[in-house]
């Protein structure tokens, strides 16, 4: 019953009604066949390498991580206790991964951020050494961070923070010392090579 009829067939109201509906349904399933088909063209380019901590134990990746921080994980994920390679600093971290003896590390976002700049001491490995590392999963650990103040000078250092804070001195910090620039392109989870669709 689908014809090339304009809309000048339909004679009644409730004709025009379905008409109309009808358009629109075809205009939804072009729209869902459009996504879908963009969707599939997006999944061959996406780097499918380990998605998260629960994929590498499934995986059984021996993981890189800092000795002060193995504890706490052991005691959150006890299943990744057996996989975990334990380092004193950031720099056996990242050579331990480089070596080979780990697929993955746990880190903060901020040091992959310096590691993907090659700032020291992550600049061993030249400009674009890390630019193959990903940010991937939800975070881990929440660690509260915090500096012991003595009572005696608490309210001080309170009051001192708080007048540069309003005076504009921690927006003049970080106009000063601004984030490394990378050489590195965006983490985007696509391929090295591929480029993201864009729409115009």
């Amino acid at each position: 019953w689908v014809t090339a009829a304009g809309w000048d067939s339909a004679k009644t109201r409730s004709g025009n009604i379905l008409l109309l509906g009808f358009s629109f349904l075809c205009m939804l399933g072009l729209a869902s066949y459009t996504a879908n088909l963009s969707s599939f063209l997006l999944m061959a380019n996406l780097n499918t390498g380990l998605s998260s901590l629960h994929d590498a134990i499934e995986k059984r990746v021996q993981i890189c991580v800092l000795q002060a921080s193995a504890d706490i994980l052991s005691a959150s994920y006890p299943e990744a206790a057996n996989f975990l390679v334990k380092l004193g600093n950031w720099g056996p971290v990242f050579e331990s991964y480089h070596a080979g003896k780990c697929g993955a590390m746990i880190m903060d976002r901020p040091t992959l951020l310096y590691a993907r700049s090659a700032v020291p001491p992550f600049d061993r490995h030249g400009s674009t050494g890390h630019c193959g590392l990903r940010y991937v999963g939800e975070p881990l650990l929440a660690v509260p961070a915090g500096s012991p103040v003595s009572r005696d000078i608490e309210n001080a250092v309170s009051y001192v923070f708080a007048r540069e804070r309003f005076a504009g001195k921690f927006d003049e910090f970080r106009r000063s010392y601004p984030a490394p620039e990378s050489q590195c392109p965006k983490m985007t989870g696509l391929r090295e090579g591929a480029t993201p669709m864009q729409a115009s």
